[in-house]
C-alpha cells in the first residue's frame, strides 16, 4: 500500500480530531507537462492508459479521490490513482511542483523520513558536542559572531551558547564554521604570541617585529577590534598582512590560504 496524508491538520478546538472524517480532492487538475512543454489537464480515470485527459477515451470512468481521517491508502495495482496523485501539483512531495498551487497532501516516505531524522540528530549532536568543548575565548568569539551579549557572567554566556546549539543546531554550525570566526581565533593567538598588538585608545592594530611596532590598520569604532581586523584580512591588502603574520607564527613557513566561502561546509 502507498499512503498519502493531508498536509493541513484541523484547529485545536476540533474535539481532539487531527483531520476531518472525509476530505475530497478534485480528480482533475491543470499541470505543466515537461514532455510537451505545455499546460495539460490530468484526470484520475480507471482503466485508462494515460492520466492526460486529451489521451483518455470519451467515456472515461473518472474516480473520486477521498481522504478518510486525513489518510488515503492506495493499492499498488491502482496505478491510475498513484500516477495522478504523484503528478499533481497538490502533492507537496512532488519534485519541481508549481509552488503557486497550494499543497493539499503529501506522499509518505518512511525511508526518507528516517534519513532526514538521522541527519537532524547528527547535526544536533555535532553542534552540542562542539558547544560543550569550546574554551571560553572561543565562546566569546562565537557570541560576537552570533551577536549574543557577552557583558554577563561566564555561566550565562555558556548557557546561551549551548541553548543555541540545542535549539538552532544548523545556525550554530553556520556561525561556528564561519571563516571570519576561525580567523578571529588565529588573530587572538597571534596577539598572545606578541606578533600583534591592539591599541584600544588609537583603535589601531600593530605588527610587532624585533621589538618594534608597525601600524598596519586603523580599525572602526563601535566594533570589536579583533573581529574587524580578522574581516579585513580577507581583503586584498589584508591578505598580504595576514600571510606575513602566518609566517611569523609558523617560524618562517607560510601557509597559503584560499579565501573560504562563508557558511557551513558542504558534505562530501
Amino acid at each position: 500500500m502507498i499512503t498519502y496524508v493531508l498536509s493541513q491538520q484541523l484547529s485545536e478546538n476540533s474535539y481532539g480530531r487531527l483531520y476531518p472524517l472525509t476530505s475530497s480532492v478534485s480528480s482533475k487538475q491543470l499541470i505543466f507537462d515537461e514532455k510537451t512543454k505545455s499546460r495539460r489537464y490530468i484526470r484520475c480515470a480507471r482503466g485508462e492508459r494515460s492520466i492526460f485527459e486529451d489521451e483518455q477515451s470519451r467515456n472515461a470512468l473518472v474516480e473520486r479521490i477521498i481522504f478518510r481521517n486525513g489518510i488515503l491508502n492506495v493499492h499498488e495495482n491502482d496505478s491510475h490513482i498513484i500516477s495522478f496523485l504523484d503528478a499533481s501539483d497538490w502533492n507537496d512531495s512532488k519534485e519541481n511542483r508549481d509552488t503557486r498551487v497550494k499543497a493539499i497532501f503529501k506522499k509518505e516516505n518512511h525511508e526518507q523520513e528516517a534519513k532526514e531524522l538521522n541527519e537532524e540528530f547528527n547535526i544536533s549532536y555535532e553542534a552540542e558536542t562542539i558547544a560543550r568543548n569550546m574554551d571560553f575565548e572561543s565562546l566569546l568569539d562565537f557570541c560576537r559572531s552570533a551577536r549574543i551579549n557577552i557583558d554577563r557572567s561566564a555561566d550565562e554566556i555558556k548557557f546561551d551558547v549551548f541553548r543555541t546549539a540545542r535549539n538552532e543546531p544548523e545556525y550554530f554550525l553556520d556561525v561556528y564554521n564561519d571563516p571570519v570566526m576561525k580567523r578571529v581565533s588565529k588573530v587572538r593567538k597571534a596577539e598572545e604570541e606578541g606578533i600583534l598588538y591592539f591599541d584600544i585608545t588609537k583603535r589601531q592594530a600593530f605588527l610587532v617585529q624585533s621589538g618594534k611596532k608597525e601600524s598596519v590598520k586603523v580599525l572602526p569604532l563601535g566594533v570589536d577590534m579583533r573581529q574587524a581586523f580578522a574581516e579585513w584580512t580577507f581583503e586584498n591588502e589584508g591578505k598580504e598582512t595576514y600571510g606575513h603574520i602566518e609566517r611569523l607564527m609558523n617560524g618562517g613557513s607560510a601557509n597559503i590560504e584560499k579565501k573560504p566561502t562563508r557558511g557551513r561546509p558542504k558534505k562530501s
